[in-house]
């Protein structure tokens, strides 16, 4: 009747019928139906990773099957209910039923019944799986071998393989590498003998992870992508999580973090839909891992605080040792009050358990921030340190160039002067000659300390005075390349204007201008050949904007150079550019720019020339005087 039952249930797959039945049963009052229903809507919950509907149903057959003193489905339900529990991390629950199921079978059940035998073995290897997870492995291996002696018994290779399986991952616990390896290897050839999908995926993720454990990475991966295949397969989406973390963790170990990523990103959806703490302690550990090979350490403290937290959460409830006792002692009339302490005591323990770890939590978490603000101060001291040596580099540099810009034309109104002291009587031409070139050195001195001058007042809180006019802008720019015209000729530089409206009527302050052209073209000729060198000039109106480009041919910059040119005293520091400056020009044409409301810009590239663009709007907000 029970097997009846059992085979008319499992072949109904849809959840829907299956509700159709349990109704069709309470109407008919069939109490085995309702339990045999319940169970299987339990199990097909199991499956699909619902973890809290599965064990609503299983609490409903319980009852029925409790009122009914139906010991042999209490059995089942309790061994159901025990791998749900286990699957969410609640040891302590899984641990309970299934002890309760041994108790059920032990005093209740014949052995001689295959179904009845099959329970008590599945009962003894849950209780194995648990000594697992606690690292008891003397007492998981033994429980094991009873589990796998019973499964010969009966040639379930089915229980064959679970149990080779298990014996290998607590030997591999335990770096026994070859006896994992002999026992993965039996487990894998009762999963083919038998047919079966997931045991031989399970088998495959056996493999991977001996050989992630040995380093042999590519190995690795390879049998994880096997197992995922196989387990991809079946409708138990609990077993799909184990390829794909352990999938990470190999990608994560070889560098690959992209690959990493991208099954820890699919892991998560999936710890998402099957509620279950081990995987996601697992999953936020991975995550822990792959920030922290990257660098990012405010995402690993993150993930760890999480990975922390769930595992904490499984551990709460770590009773193995009286868990072992228990066991030992199921023979013994006096179960029932054994089992009454080990309530009242576990309550106490548990009460405890959960103190203490919350203490040792947030004593971790303190030391993790207080370890994170430590590396961020000595980051920073670092970082100022380099800071304060790379100001002081770039002010003796300032003053170096400032030196020599300035010793240049001393020297020559010195020498002339001197010349003209020897000489007793020079002739007029003479004295002509050298007194303008004294002239021009002394205005190139001059131009340079009204740089400076200009330089520190727009900085300052002080700032430049404004004065706006109202007029033609392209005849006041002619008028400063006409003033600029004699040092390109000196040069043999090429200086033009190209318009493309020939008169441009709008706000601009004429001492900005010229300053800002000045500063461009000469920076131009310092970096133009000296024999056919080219600054070009354009002006047009472009969106209610004056914009003005200065393109030259000379030796050009790179990217980086460009990043930095308008910065204070900035000097290329890859011997591109060999002439002497203050690193000043730029940087006030940029302030003056800035000043008027308008932008800059640079294009250039090595050995392409370089092309300064600026704008300047029509309209200034205060009243500006026509000319």
């Amino acid at each position: 009747m029970r097997q009846e039952m059992d085979s008319l249930i499992k072949a109904t797959e849809d959840t829907a019928a299956l509700l159709g039945l349990l109704d069709k049963y309470k109407a008919e009052n069939n109490i085995l139906g309702q339990e045999v229903t319940l169970r299987e809507l339990g199990s097909q919950n199991r499956l699909a990773g619902h973890f809290y509907t599965a064990i609503k149903y299983l609490y409903q057959a319980y009852e029925i099957a409790n009122d009914n003193n139906d010991t042999i489905e209490i059995s089942h339900i309790c061994n159901q209910l025990a791998v749900n529990f286990g699957r969410m991390g609640m040891l302590d629950q899984a641990t309970r039923y299934h002890l309760t199921a041994l108790h059920y079978i032990s005093s209740y059940s014949d052995f001689k019944n295959p179904n009845n035998y099959k329970q008590y073995l599945s009962a003894i290897n849950g209780i194995g799986k648990i000594y697992l997870l606690h690292n008891n492995y003397k007492a998981a291996d033994s429980v094991f071998h009873k589990s796998l002696a019973g499964e010969k018994k009966i040639n379930s290779r089915r229980g064959i393989a679970i149990n080779m399986s298990k014996l290998g991952q607590s030997k591999q616990k335990q770096g026994q590498i070859d006896s994992a390896l002999y026992y993965y290897k039996k487990s894998m050839d009762a999963n083919l003998q038998d047919h079966n999908t997931l045991g031989i995926g399970l088998s495959h993720s056996n493999y991977g992870s001996l050989y992630l454990q040995q380093g042999k990475y590519d190995k690795a991966i390879e049998e994880f992508k096997l197992a995922s295949d196989y387990l991809i397969k079946t409708t138990d989406t609990w077993y799909w999580l184990e390829p794909i973390l352990n999938l990470a963790k190999a990608y994560i170990a070889k560098g690959e973090f992209e690959a990493a990523k991208a099954q820890l990103d699919k892991a998560q959806k999936l710890t998402n839909e099957v509620h279950a703490m081990e995987y996601k302690a697992r999953l936020y550990e991975c995550f822990h891992d792959l920030y922290k090979k990257q660098g990012n350490y405010k995402e690993a403290l993150n993930n760890y605080t999480r990975s922390t937290m769930f595992r904490d959460s499984m551990h709460f409830c770590n009773e193995k040792d009286r868990i072992h006792i228990l066991y030992e002692n199921l023979d013994q009339t006096r179960k029932k009050q054994e089992l009454a302490k080990l309530a009242s005591d576990y309550k106490l323990e548990k009460s405890k358990r959960i103190y203490t770890a919350l203490g040792s939590a947030i004593i971790v978490l303190l030391l993790i921030i207080l370890l994170t603000i430590m590396i961020n101060l000595l980051k920073a001291r670092k970082q100022r340190n380099e800071l304060q040596k790379q100001l002081e580099l770039t002010r003796l540099n300032f003053f170096r160039n400032v030196t020599h810009e300035l010793r240049t034309p001393l020297t020559i109104v010195i020498g002339m002067s001197e010349d003209l002291m020897e000489n007793e009587k020079p002739s007029m031409s003479i004295i002509q000659k050298y007194l303008a070139r004294i002239n021009r050195q002394g205005k190139v001195m001059l131009e340079l300390v009204n740089q400076l001058m200009d330089f520190n007042k727009v900085t300052s809180e002080i700032g430049l005075k404004q004065n706006y006019r109202h007029g033609d802008v392209i005849a006041h720019i002619a008028g400063i390349l006409e003033d600029c015209e004699e040092l390109c000729h000196m040069k043999q530089i090429q200086l033009s204007l190209a318009r493309y409206e020939p008169e441009v009527n709008m706000d601009y302050e004429p001492d900005f201008i010229t300053k800002i052209l000045r500063n461009l073209i000469n920076n131009a000729c310092k970096f133009c050949p000296e024999e056919g060198g080219i600054i070009r000039v354009t002006t047009q109106v472009e969106n209610n904007n004056l914009l003005v480009r200065v393109k030259d041919n000379g030796i050009g910059m790179d990217e980086e150079a460009c990043k930095h040119v308008f910065e204070p005293y900035w000097q290329s520091k890859d011997g591109s550019q060999k002439k002497s400056s203050t690193g000043i020009g730029l940087a006030l044409a940029n302030r003056l720019v800035l000043a008027m409301n308008g932008t800059i810009s640079v294009e250039s590239a090595l050995g392409t020339g370089t092309t300064f663009s600026f704008t300047l709007p029509l309209k200034h907000k205060e009243k500006a005087k026509s000319n």
